[in-house]
Formats: structure tokens, sequence, C-alpha cells
């Protein structure tokens, strides 16, 4: 191979790749995200090993994950098999779609429709696409006109009210979010130290007047309005003007500053009637001393 087509295999970072293959027709949703995440660190190391660029790695990863929850959607949901596979009459053998490892030419093709049904004995490397069973006719989704209620009959007026239950009462599938793919990715790239800061916040905010009270009780705690405590303790967007305020209004009030114990700042800390209003920060030192009040109470939350 001439430097020049080096060149461009580094550039492109395709030719040649390929990435591990999707979980198997079957496996639970756990073990599923389990080995998606393993691949996707093996496109990972591709990159850092220097193997595939940057750009290459990201889509490589984009589509990998587009085609698992794709795959995934239609295993689980007999409409969208249904919708995936379209009005197309399928006959013969199986799809000679993607089998084992994935090339990325595959991956932005997509997967390809299908309507056949797998016979027994599926290898588990078995093709994406549109999976169609017996079963899978018999287990299709609630259609309201499929059984019309007689007059008069309880069993029947009691079928149709469950079955607008379950209408009303559809499951959201965050799989189908349009920034679910770039989200996973960046999640699995975290390191652990941001992995244990998302775990506090998600902690605080499960019972944020809980963790409150709990604060309240911690003593030597930053001077903060709950609300301002609240946003801290969530990793939410925290108002340097509300606490440039609550920082000049504890400045100018003598009781607070003659007597500098933990006695005072709890009392200061639990009796705020209303929320502190809000101050310009017109220059360096009002913004260094805002933000020195506000860095104080996040590290008191998030200690590392």
């Amino acid at each position: 191979m001439s430097n020049a087509q080096g060149q461009n295999q580094g550039q492109s970072g395709f030719q040649g790749f390929v990435v591990p293959p999707l979980p198997p027709v079957g496996m639970s949703a756990e073990q599923a995200s389990q080995q998606v995440t393993a691949g996707l660190r093996y496109i990972l190391n591709q990159h850092q090993d220097g193997r595939i660029g940057a750009d290459a790695a990201k889509q490589a990863m984009s589509q990998y994950l587009t085609s698992y929850f794709t795959s995934f959607n239609i295993r689980h949901d007999p409409q969208a098999r249904q919708e995936f596979a379209g009005t197309t009459e399928c006959q013969g053998g199986r799809n000679s779609g993607v089998t084992g490892r994935i090339s990325i030419q595959n991956l932005l093709d997509g997967p390809e429709p299908t309507c056949q049904s797998w016979p027994p004995g599926t290898p588990p490397n078995a093709p994406i696409g549109g999976v169609r069973t017996q079963g899978d006719v018999h287990g299709s989704a609630f259609n309201p006109q499929a059984h019309v209620p007689s007059e008069g009959s309880d069993s029947d007026e009691d079928s149709t009210s469950e079955g607008r239950q379950q209408k009303k009462k559809s499951k959201q599938d965050e799989s189908l979010f349009a920034w679910a793919a770039k989200a996973f990715i960046q999640e699995s790239i975290l390191s652990p130290r941001h992995r244990k800061v998302l775990e506090l916040a998600d902690n605080y905010g499960a019972d944020i007047d809980a963790s409150i009270k709990s604060l309240e009780q911690a003593g030597n705690i930053p001077v903060l309005p709950k609300k301002i405590w609240k946003s801290v303790l969530r990793d939410e967007f925290i108002d340097l003007g509300e606490v440039l305020a609550q920082v000049s209004s504890l400045h100018f009030i003598p009781a607070i500053q003659n007597i500098p114990n933990n006695l005072a700042e709890a009392f200061e800390f639990t009796t705020i009637a209303k929320p502190a209003p809000t101050k310009a920060i017109t220059d360096q030192v009002t913004w260094r001393r805002a933000w020195q009040s506000a860095a104080r109470a996040i590290t008191f939350a998030f200690p590392f």
C-alpha cells in the first residue's frame, strides 16, 4: 500500500474496519445494553490506537447505536416490525443482510427490511431487521375495531374500557429520542469521577426535601437560600445574581458579622422567608464574590 493510500484510509477510517456484532435475538435488555457498551468501547479503543479517525469513530458509534435501537425496537414491538417490513411480500430463505460483524457501509445503509419468518435454531449473530413469526401475528397490538361490544354486555364494556386505558397508558420509548445515541455515547466514555457526580446528584434529587433537611442538620454549611441549594444538589444551573444578592445581604447584617458561629449560620439558613433578590454582577470583584460562595456550596455537596 502506498503512503497516499494509507493517508486516505486513515482520514476516512472506514476501509477494512468492522464494528462488533449487534446483540442477538432474544437477549434481555440488560445484557444487550452491556454488549452494546462493550462494542462502543471497542470502537473508542480503535480510535485511541490510531486505527480510525475521530470523525469516523463518532460516526461509527452513532450508526451502531442507531442500528441497535432500530433492531431492538423491532424485536420487541410487533407493530414496529410490521411497519418496518412494509407491504413487500417476501419469499424464500432468510435475508442476506448483516451477519456477524457489521461493516460501516452496512451501518450507513441501515437494516434491510424483511418479512419472512426465521426457522428454528437461528444462530446468535442473526441478521438485524424486521422479524415476523407466528407468535407475532397472534400477539399483535390491540385493535379497538377487532371486537364490537354487544348491547348490555358487561364483559364487552370492560374489555373496551381496558383497551382505552391501554391506549392512554402507552409507555414512552426513550430510545427514540433524537439525542439518545449521542447521550449514550457521552455516558459510555465518562470518567469515574463524572459518574460519581451523576450518582450523587441522582441520590440527592430522589427526595430533595429530605436532602435539604439533612443538609440543615450538617452544620458548617455555606449560607445560601434553599432555592439555590436545591439547584446545587440537583446539579442544575445556578443564578450567580441571586447568590450575589444573598452574599451582599449577609455582608450588611451586623448580627451575623458579630456572631460568626455555626448557630448563627444555621439560623440564617433556615429562616429565609422568601427568595433572595437578584443583584447585577458588574465587575470581576462582584463575580468572584458570587462564584466563590457558589463554589463552596458545590464542593460541599460534591467533595472531590
